[in-house]
């Protein structure tokens, strides 16, 4: 943490980006308690869709509701997708925006339905053969926009007379029907799944809870490839993709009291992302994510399920998280000669200031021996009074400048030449800091001191 007073102070004004409450003051004006709920971004209509969810006395919350960024709006049809109870299992809605056909989708308690902005229609076509082997149940809806492929995943299906049968089904949907998809790798098995698609590795993301402890699968096209990523959680959870940085977001459905239940993804490495303010830990939540406004949106879910009595004592509070500022690091400027070349600042290898983590830079051609000190400050632009770069030709060290503010300054180890800076980042997503380091060098010139380039920072996820 930087030392100072002017930079602590500046550090603690800046509003965190991360999760806010937006959960309406008045509940009424709001979607009741529920969990397990439905929800995509609709492009058609510009705002955040949901449907159904599972109450406290396991019946079904069958209305629709959109959410603008400021408030929620109930929407009242005349088509009335299922009402009825889970029959234990809550996880049988799942919704998606479909491009080729400019609507959204959603299949739930093994029915079809397409939104038109004001209704639902229902679309009779069967997800398998539900006749022997029961509605589809653990429901998860992805869109790949690289293959133009909207792709359901089941992973059990239910008979009224008997109980949950795990199954592992891929289907796709052509805007009018579904077609099954055998893959040589099956899912297995699969509770509460979800999915989202991953812009970097273009691929749409699994998520299971029912395989190894974080197991992820992802969708080739054709076949799933099972990804089991470092320090994932033990249980996963409601995830969507963030278009404006290239990562998927996940509230995992970890009930411990540690803090700490949000996560990014991304080609198959997953971070687990410090924020200063975090929902309630719950599962069984739905999550979409808003790209006009940059903000994932979370409702509902539950943190308490006694299967004794059926029933889910269920959340009801709104939630916005947005990622903010990606973190980077960036060089700019020049040093000016010493007795062993021109001294160099730059990040390690991969390093870069994530929230909670330790960020590293190193310096070069350096003397061999001799104090090392670094500038590490908020501008560059000023230092105090004097504009920057700031020459100190006139100092004797001619074609050297002060590329960086200096509110914090730090003793660096000389190990034969080479210096190594190492700062854990603080809780401060979208804050720069400035850098630049300094080194004693006599033969140089007559002021004694030569000067790396200078190093930007930003702070992010």
């Amino acid at each position: 943490m930087l030392r100072t007073l002017a930079v602590t102070a500046l550090l603690s004004a800046v509003t965190a980006q991360g999760w806010v409450d937006r959960t309406p003051a008045n509940p009424l004006t709001g979607p009741s308690n529920r969990a397990f709920p439905a929800m995509c971004w609709d492009a058609a209509h510009g705002y955040v869709l949901m449907f159904g969810g599972v109450n406290l006395y396991a019946g079904v919350a069958n209305e629709t509701w959109s959410w603008n960024g400021t408030a929620w709006t109930r929407h009242i049809t005349s088509q009335q997708p299922y009402n009825g109870f889970y029959t234990q299992q809550p996880n049988q809605t799942a919704m998606v925006f479909h491009p080729p056909t400019n609507e959204v989708v959603m299949v739930h308690f093994g029915t079809t339905w397409t939104w038109t902005g004001s209704d639902w229609a229902l679309r009779n076509v069967p997800i398998g053969n539900p006749s022997s082997n029961g509605d589809p149940r653990d429901v998860a809806l992805a869109h790949d926009p690289i293959r133009n492929q909207t792709v359901l995943f089941v992973g059990t299906r239910f008979v009224s007379s008997g109980f949950p049968t795990p199954v592992s089904e891929t289907y796709l949907w052509d805007g009018f029907s579904w077609s099954p998809r055998q893959t040589p790798v099956i899912p297995w098995p699969v509770v509460n799944p979800a999915m989202a698609f991953d812009p970097v590795a273009n691929r749409i993301v699994l998520a299971t809870s029912g395989s190894p402890a974080g197991a992820f699968y992802e969708w080739t096209g054709s076949n799933w490839q099972q990804r089991l990523p470092a320090g994932a959680p033990m249980t996963l959870g409601a995830m969507a993709t963030d278009t404006a940085h290239q990562q998927i977001v996940m509230f995992d459905g970890v009930m411990n009291a540690q803090p700490n239940h949000t996560w990014s993804l991304a080609n198959g490495t997953l971070q687990q992302v410090s924020t200063a303010i975090e929902p309630a830990r719950r599962f069984g939540a739905a999550m979409a994510y808003d790209p006009i406004r940059g903000k994932f949106v979370m409702f509902g879910g539950t943190n308490n399920w006694n299967a004794q009595v059926n029933q889910l004592f269920t959340l009801g509070d709104t939630w916005e998280f947005e990622l903010g500022a990606g973190a980077s690091y960036t060089t700019f400027g020049t040093g000016c000669m010493g007795r062993r070349g021109v001294p160099t600042l730059a990040a390690q290898s991969g390093s870069v200031p994530h929230i909670g983590q330790t960020f590293q830079a190193n310096v070069g051609n350096l003397p061999f021996t001799g104090p090392v000190f670094l500038f590490v400050g908020i501008s560059n632009t000023t230092y105090g009074a004097s504009p920057l770069p700031f020459g100190l030709g006139g100092l004797g060290a001619p074609g050297c400048n002060i590329l960086s503010s200096g509110e914090d300054l730090r003793l660096l180890t000389n190990v034969l030449g080479s210096a190594l800076w190492q700062w854990t980042i603080p809780n401060a997503p979208g804050v720069s800091f400035y850098n630049q380091a300094f080194a004693f060098d006599p033969a140089a010139n007559a002021l004694g001191l030569t000067v790396s380039n200078a190093g930007h920072g930003t702070i992010g996820f």
